[in-house]
Order: structure tokens, then sequence, then C-alpha cells
């Protein structure tokens, strides 16, 4: 529910429901804490999604799985922030899987930053080489890039799947 309402455009309400989740005496449990770092995710409020990853370790005695991760990356990298997210997979206490790096990868895409991109299709591939198509490998040229022109802008516009 807590999802459902943020992808809804009821992201503050949902926030609000877990807050008198919390009050009632319940224990929220590690898919609720995934819910809550979307609709943070969402919002675009990492301090917000932050405090609420750190709580639930802390508070609730929940270890954060690769899930929780992948969502805090994506928090945090959806509001290009992907240095901020590369840093945050590098401190992780586990190794990151490539779902974590195909997120970033992913975000980067968006985001116009090839360079990182490119290392993370790196990571993905070296992790797990089924992932990635050459058709994904291409799809690092900018989402927004609109200024390619020639041949290889044809090219380029091909293998790109959202257009």
């Amino acid at each position: 529910m807590i999802t459902q309402l943020a992808k809804n455009g009821f992201a503050e309400d949902s926030i609000d429901l877990f807050t008198q989740f919390k009050s009632l005496g319940l224990k929220p449990d590690g898919q609720m804490f995934i819910g809550v770092l979307s609709t943070c995710s969402v919002m675009g409020d990492i301090d917000e999604g932050m405090l609420h990853f750190e709580s639930m370790s802390r508070d609730y005695g929940i270890i954060p799985s690769m899930a929780h991760f992948v969502s805090v990356v994506d928090m945090i990298g959806s509001i290009g922030h992907l240095d901020e997210a590369f840093e945050f997979i590098e401190k992780m206490p586990m190794e990151p899987s490539p779902d974590i790096w195909e997120t970033l990868m992913n975000l980067c895409r968006v985001h116009g930053n090839i360079g990182l991109g490119d290392r993370c299709a790196e990571l993905v591939e070296q992790l797990d080489s089924s992932r990635l198509s050459d058709q994904s490998k291409a799809s690092l040229v900018p989402a927004n890039d609109h200024y390619i022109h020639g041949e290889i802008g044809i090219l380029y516009n091909q293998a790109l799947p959202y257009q």
C-alpha cells in the first residue's frame, strides 16, 4: 500500500501512513522499508530515505538485503547524484550484485553520465555476462541526446529502446 500510494502521486500520504503504522507500536518488516525507500525515491528526498534506511537496522533489527541497497542506489541516483550512489555502493558491507550495478548503469543513461555508465556496464558484464545484450550496451547513449547527426546518429537512435 505504501508503494502504491507513492506511485499514484500520494508520496506524502505514504510516509504519513508509515509513521502512523509505527506510532501504533507495530513493527515494520523489510518489505515495508523497501516501499518507504521507493517512496523517498519518488519524492526525491535522500535525507528522509537515509534516515529510514539507518533506522531499519538500528531501531528494528532488520539487516538490509540486496533489495534495500538497490532501493537506496535508485533513490540517490534518481535525482542525479550518481557519484554519491557509486560511493554508497563502494561502502556496502557485502559484494554488490549485478542488480546494483545495472540500476546505477540505467540511471547513468538517464542522466547522461556515459563514463560511469560504461564502468557499471563492465561490472555487470564481469558479474553476469548474460545480463547485457549488445543493444543494452549501446543504450548507454544518453536518453536525452537529441543532437547526434549523420549516419552514426541513426545507428545510436535505433539502439535506444525508449524513444
